[in-house]
């Protein structure tokens, strides 16, 4: 894949180097919708033809869906990328990666609420980057983490298609994405490595 950046900044959204890619362990695999629960990200959800739709999480129609291949390329195009590239590359192997293994959710103000706690073995790799735990986030009863299907994911990495753990659930009535990383049941407890709101 090239990739140019086009315009005054580059949106790049990416799981890179986020766990499996098998859309088998977990993942739609970019597919439309299961159950009205499941969706893609990058277009807000799908209609049922596949096809992505304006508006969705944002309401307003997202710059990623747009096709920039006949745009001119952005004057700092090539010195961007080669200081991106000077400090590792792309995800996995110098390659930029797009991950579709990990499900989409969509929860609305009647969608059961769970608490999220810290991971035992630390939590945020000791960073300021998460947001503060405990926190309640709404979790659909017909959700999984990724390469799961239920809530309870090996995050060790152990089990085939599981370890990255990630859970995104979209509350439509308060316009956030919740984002998990590395989460997991374990009995009536929830906890994940990272815990992110997005409004």
């Amino acid at each position: 894949m090239k990739i140019r950046l086009v315009g005054t900044c580059a949106l790049l959204l990416a799981a890179a180097g986020c766990g499996g890619d098998n859309p088998a362990s977990g993942g739609d695999g970019g597919g439309g919708l299961d159950g009205g629960a499941r969706g893609d990200l990058a277009g807000g959800g799908q209609d049922s033809g596949g096809t992505p739709m304006t508006g969705g999480i944002f309401e307003v129609p997202e710059p990623w869906t747009k096709d920039v291949s006949g745009l001119t390329k952005d004057g700092r195009s090539d010195a961007i990328i080669g200081a991106l590239t000077s400090q590792g590359g792309w995800g996995n192997g110098g390659t930029m990666q797009i991950d579709f293994s990990i499900p989409l959710f969509f929860a609305d103000a009647q969608t059961p609420r769970q608490t999220i706690t810290a991971d035992p073995g630390g939590y945020c790799y000791g960073g300021t980057d998460c947001d503060p735990v405990p926190l309640q986030m709404p979790l659909p009863a017909n959700g999984n983490t990724e390469g799961s299907t239920n809530y309870t994911c090996d995050t060790s990495g152990n089990t085939n298609g599981q370890g990255d753990c990630h859970v995104l659930v979209v509350e439509t009535s308060e316009k956030k994405l919740y984002e998990l990383y590395n989460a997991t049941a374990a009995g009536s407890a929830f906890t994940a490595l990272g815990a992110f709101v997005w409004d």
